[in-house]
């Protein structure tokens, strides 16, 4: 092979990798995107096909600082300040540390929402990692970090922008679906229950306190691998039957953990809205994720899916930890959920 085919071959790897790099590193994790979903439930009694009744705007892991791509952040976020859903969920990993907090209450106080805006946390919420910390978190899952945030301190600075933390907690919301007209339109639904579910893997997460009924062990009270495929068994059409026809039942978590699950199912959860996977980060097309970084299926990573329990939505979010700055096939996103009446 002539020297002038090698000095080709390599320059257009170079130009290859280079792209890569700018690709995974600089437009992706920029790229973001405003997703729409629908979930459909059934309950109550309707004479309508299929009417929206509630809307969700869900945003999840801004992992924020104020780099490159979090200032690109910050203005897609205050891009979202037209809506005017009837709830926004924040599902944790909101902020990198303490030093970030004022830039994440200014880039959120312009939304707003119908009955209320509500959080969770993550571990990043809890604790700014060292990198060496990070590298240990790769071999093996680290349950606490040295350096803590002032969590406090940020659950007030957002309820000054009011925005709810939900540490293992509930809020029962009065509830009337649009259009109501007595008994010909979901004369039953009346309520919505939100529970926030602290971060599981960091074992904050305590499903008792958060449904009410008394403080668990710091997990799940659920868990047991013989439950996860009766949890996980997928139902038979992409439509939700509530578990009482006067409520909808909706819990948000930073982690999906198919231990909190098995707890959520034994409360009748009807929705389940979590975060953290990043939809793997890394995705190949036809494959989908090729990890999911959390105690689930790696073919639930991201995305709606329907069990004969619950429904799941997994967002992927919409930034990416300073220490892997990286997503490849993984669109970065915010997702507004129409909850749909059919029947």
């Amino acid at each position: 092979m002539s020297i002038y085919i090698i000095i080709l071959i390599a320059a257009a790897a170079a130009f290859l990798l280079t792209l890569l790099i700018w690709y995974a590193f600089v437009f992706e994790p920029a790229n973001f995107k405003l997703s729409e979903i629908t979930v459909n439930i059934k309950g109550g009694k309707s004479n309508k096909k299929s009417t929206t009744i509630l809307q969700i705007l869900h945003l999840t892991d801004f992992h924020l600082r104020k780099d490159r791509n979090g200032r690109k952040l910050f203005s897609f976020i205050k891009s979202l300040s037209n809506l005017n859903p009837d709830l926004i969920f924040f599902t944790g990993d909101l902020v990198e540390k303490d030093a970030y907090f004022d830039y994440l209450i200014e880039m959120l106080s312009g939304l707003n929402a119908k009955l209320g805006k509500f959080a969770v946390f993550g571990v990043h919420d809890y604790y700014h990692k060292r990198p060496t910390e990070f590298i240990k978190n790769m071999i093996k899952r680290q349950k606490k970090y040295r350096r803590q945030n002032s969590i406090d301190i940020l659950i007030e600075k957002l309820k000054s922008i009011g925005i709810i933390a939900l540490q293992n907690e509930k809020v029962i919301l009065d509830f009337t679906p649009p259009g109501n007209s007595g008994a010909d339109y979901l004369n039953e639904l009346n309520k919505i229950e939100v529970i926030g579910v602290d971060d599981a893997v960091i074992k904050k997460a305590d499903t008792g306190y958060a449904f009410g009924w008394g403080k668990s062990k710091p997990l799940a009270s659920g868990s047991g691998r013989a439950s996860y495929s009766q949890v996980l068994k997928r139902g038979s059409s992409h439509i939700h039957n509530l578990a009482d026809s006067s409520k909808i039942t909706i819990c948000i978590t930073h982690t999906p953990d198919r231990d909190l699950f098995v707890d959520f199912v034994k409360n009748k959860t009807d929705i389940v809205i979590a975060g953290h996977t990043h939809g793997g980060q890394v995705r190949l097309p036809l494959t989908g994720a090729l990890i999911s970084g959390a105690n689930i299926p790696v073919k639930y990573a991201s995305g709606l899916f329907y069990f004969e329990k619950f429904a799941l939505y997994i967002s992927k979010g919409l930034g990416e930890g300073k220490y892997s700055p990286f997503r490849i096939y993984c669109q970065p996103e915010a997702t507004l959920i129409n909850i749909n009446s059919v029947f």
